[in-house]
């Protein structure tokens, strides 16, 4: 009763352990589905494309002289192209595309500066385009005093932003306002240019932040930041499996969450005492902010989505689209889901390397595997023999096919060699066509009844000679169509019998033949059982004589020992 409890016990524990793994696995295999299919291989390409297009030669820029040349010479020409390299003029949506690239801005620039404190200015000094204003909290801010520019703002901030027009020309005024009347000085602290993408061959939406930063010593530093994503979710049949592994991915966090917490209320706070308890826990907690994070930029993602398609303008979109905060939650979702699978991949890898049933079931492939690769061997036999008399089977029913296909021939053969003289006696009964009342049938045995009757009505209406020889005429008619009819008759009888007995030989060769064929194989069946019964009455005379020759061994042994203590007896009577 113990041994059978102990075993119960056993079976129970290892269907608990197997099943908790196999959620885990289930769980860890959701995770690197999503985390695979999130990424798309052609992001890394679009981004590379525009850093070559549109920072080209940034990282040269020391002074806000070479600023606004490099703008002059390689941005403006590739952000704004004009014409195609064979001279022609662009269209307008196609100006839209920036040179060299696929992606279509979305929106005007963003050109923003950031400003050093009014109060750090040295007092009559002003620099040129811009004026130091005090607010009414009695603070001083900056304000730019080119109202012929769309930079003028009337706010006291240190921030200055504005969105660069979509046509080169006034692009290009903008730009020569802003050199002119210094909007880069040396109390500019730092210089961002945003513009925003989007791929649709790939519904891919990047993001191009240009930045240059004054450092103490008082050059300028560039950096420049690329991002691509996907905002687009569930549009197409791909998009609806990755749906199933969200679905999936909610489902195992549940059951997850359902069976931790089951193990937390029956152990309490030993429950943190262990490190794996903890990773466990921490995979909970991961799990939980992929979800709000994914919610988070969903939302995100649709509110973006939504206001383009809101936008006015010549293409609908004539103010700059930030996806700045929608393109942090999506790296933030990324980075979690990240951590997520590297602690779930631990975790199932401790359980595969320090659970003793896990690793018995693991091991029992390798313990079976001379077992499994006899019985492989033995299956691919027996599916090879069945398929060879499947073969032989599938020959024989050809080769029956081909004797029955061979005898309709024959009988076809047959019957064409007996209608063509049957046609060519019917010929011989064509007669006038003044008769052809008669020769309308001429296969028939005897005359219809109207010619009869036709015929008996004429004759006594016959008064000159020439009726007379008409009535003459029809009766002899008559009688040469009864006899061609007779031997019409004869013939089909003759070329019938002749036809029976022709089949009737080719089909008697035939089963001769046939016989003949079965019985050699008859007869080499009974050789072999011939052969075996021969071998199995040698084989039955062998193990008789040997069990004939241990009896007699035996006999002999018995009556040796009855022999000899007969006389040992005999000579202690003597005594």
């Amino acid at each position: 009763m113990l041994r059978m409890k102990r075993k119960n016990n056993q079976r129970r524990k290892f269907y608990f352990v197997l099943r908790e793994y196999s959620i885990l696995f289930l769980f860890v295999v959701v995770l690197f589905f999503i985390s695979q299919q999130d990424i798309d291989p052609f992001s890394f390409h679009a981004s590379q494309t525009l850093s070559t297009a549109l920072t080209k030669d940034f990282d040269s820029i020391t002074t806000p002289e070479d600023f606004w040349a490099w703008t002059e010479v390689i941005l403006l020409p590739a952000l704004y192209p004009t014409f195609w390299y064979n001279g022609w003029k662009m269209k307008y949506l196609d100006r839209q595309f920036p040179f060299h690239t696929e992606a279509f801005r979305i929106g005007p620039p963003r050109l923003s500066q950031i400003r050093e404190a009014a109060d750090t200015m040295k007092k009559g000094n002003p620099p040129k385009g811009w004026i130091v204003a005090t607010s009414n909290d009695a603070y001083s801010c900056w304000q730019f005093n080119a109202t012929s520019t769309v930079a003028y703002s009337s706010d006291c901030i240190s921030k200055f932003s504005m969105e660069l027009p979509t046509v080169i020309s006034k692009v290009t005024s903008t730009w020569s306002d802003l050199q002119r009347n210094n909007w880069i000085d040396k109390y500019t602290k730092r210089l961002v240019l945003e513009m925003s993408f989007y791929y649709p061959s790939r519904k891919l939406f990047s993001s191009l932040l240009m930045a240059v930063d004054r450092k103490d010593v008082g050059h300028l530093s560039t950096s420049a930041v690329v991002g691509t994503h996907r905002l687009f979710q569930y549009e197409n049949t791909s998009d609806y499996g990755m749906m199933i592994a969200h679905i999936l991915f909610i489902f195992f966090y549940l059951v997850n969450f359902i069976m931790e917490a089951v193990i937390i209320k029956a152990e309490g706070k030993k429950f943190f005492f262990s490190m794996w308890n903890l990773i466990s826990f921490v995979s909970i907690i991961g799990s939980t902010v992929v979800i709000c994070a994914f919610g988070i930029r969903y939302h995100l993602s649709s509110e973006a989505l939504r206001n383009i398609a809101e936008s006015t303008g010549e293409l609908r979109i004539d103010h700059f689209v930030d996806f700045e905060s929608t393109f942090w939650w999506d790296e933030a979702f990324k980075s979690v889901l990240a951590i997520l699978v590297f602690l779930k991949t631990l975790t199932l890898l401790r359980v595969v390397r320090f659970s003793k049933t896990i690793a018995k079931f693991i091991a029992l492939p390798g313990a079976m595997k001379n077992d499994l690769i006899a019985f492989s061997i033995t299956s691919a036999v027996a599916f090879m023999a069945f398929s060879s008399s499947g073969e032989d089977s599938l020959t024989e029913l050809n080769a029956n096919l081909q004797m029955i296909q061979e005898s309709l021939d024959d009988t076809l053969d047959i019957a064409r060699s007996i209608w063509p003289d049957a046609e060519d006696t019917s010929d011989c009964s064509s007669f006038n066509q003044t008769d052809q009342s008669v020769a309308s049938n001429p296969l028939s045995k005897k005359p219809s009844q109207d010619t009869y009757e036709t015929a008996n009505e004429a004759a006594p209406q016959a008064s000159t000679s020439a009726m007379s020889m008409v009535y003459e005429q029809a009766q002899s008619v008559l009688r040469t169509h009864e006899d061609n009819a007779a031997r019409l008759d004869e013939v089909q009888n003759e070329s019938r019998r002749r036809a029976q007995a022709i089949v009737q030989r080719k089909l008697a060769a035939k089963r001769r033949l046939r016989q003949t064929g079965r019985g050699d194989k008859r007869m080499e069946q009974i050789a072999e059982n011939a052969e075996v019964l021969l071998e199995q009455h040698a084989a039955d005379e062998a193990r008789l004589e040997r069990q004939f020759e241990n009896n007699r061994r035996l006999f002999r042994g018995k009556l040796r020992q009855k022999l000899a203590a007969r006389r040992k007896q005999k000579n202690e009577e003597k005594k």
